[in-house]
């Protein structure tokens, strides 16, 4: 079974990574997607036994994908610092994890970027398994009693 655990931890505080490193060894999960990691170069989070994969960000912003060491195939930064993404193959399996973190007031541009780096994916890769997560600061206009099981 492939897991992913997603968090938007609004900081990569010293206790917060203490809590992420928990939850990794509690639930050891194949890819982590962190959003508003607020993180520099020089203050990343080092997790055993993975790679972490991150954008700098501007204030309040920043995400991060960490995998399990060696699985990611290749690292894809776009020119946006809200999306990054990173390619796994399982087998003869290509998964792609798109990390996104959708600011309130760039909701529209955002998803149109997204939407044309999963085109791509589409296009050039056979099958692609795509995962999105993140902080997708999403809504929706229906009601409970509209959704059906």
């Amino acid at each position: 079974m492939f897991k992913v655990l997603q968090w938007n931890c609004r900081s990569l505080s010293r206790p917060k990574v203490t809590y992420l490193k928990s939850l990794v060894d509690k639930y050891i999960p194949d890819v982590l997607v962190i959003c508003e990691t607020w993180i520099s170069e020089e203050k990343n989070c080092f997790i055993e036994g993975y790679d972490m994969f991150f954008t700098v960000p501007s204030k309040h912003q920043g995400i991060a994908i960490i995998s399990k060491r060696g699985s990611a195939v290749k690292f894809f930064k776009t020119e946006d610092p809200c999306i990054i993404a990173i390619n796994i193959k399982i087998d003869k399996n290509q998964i792609f994890v798109i990390g996104a973190y959708f600011q309130e007031r760039r909701k529209r541009e955002l998803l149109s970027k997204v939407n044309y780096f999963i085109n791509r994916i589409n296009r050039t890769y056979k099958n692609p398994n795509i995962i999105l997560a993140g902080d997708l600061n999403t809504n929706t206009n229906l009601k409970i009693e509209e959704i059906e099981d």
